[in-house]
């Protein structure tokens, strides 16, 4: 009768040994890498972090600076209307 594929598994002790060993030297590896991952992912974090406030500051910065133009605008645009008033009423 010809083998179907089939192979008989050996009950050495020190194969599976080697198994589980060779098993939880690549658990650990995998363990390891991904605590390396994790310390990139929190400096990134951190980067970002860093980033997002300063962000933050220039928006608020800029923002004030707007309103500053705004005001100043709406200053120009009254002394813009009392100069407009004047002309007309000399030209009439």
């Amino acid at each position: 009768m010809a083998n179907k594929g089939y192979v008989k598994l050996s009950n050495d002790p020190s194969s599976s040994d080697t198994f589980v060993h060779d098993a939880f030297h690549q658990q650990q590896q995998i363990i390891r890498d991904q605590d390396e991952d994790l310390e990139q992912i929190g400096s990134t974090l951190h980067n970002l972090r860093q980033m997002t406030h300063q962000i933050g500051n220039e928006l608020d910065e800029q923002s004030e600076m707007l309103d500053d133009l705004g005001s100043a605008m709406l200053t120009t645009e009254t002394k813009m209307d009392n100069v407009m008033k004047k002309i007309a009423k000399i030209s009439k």
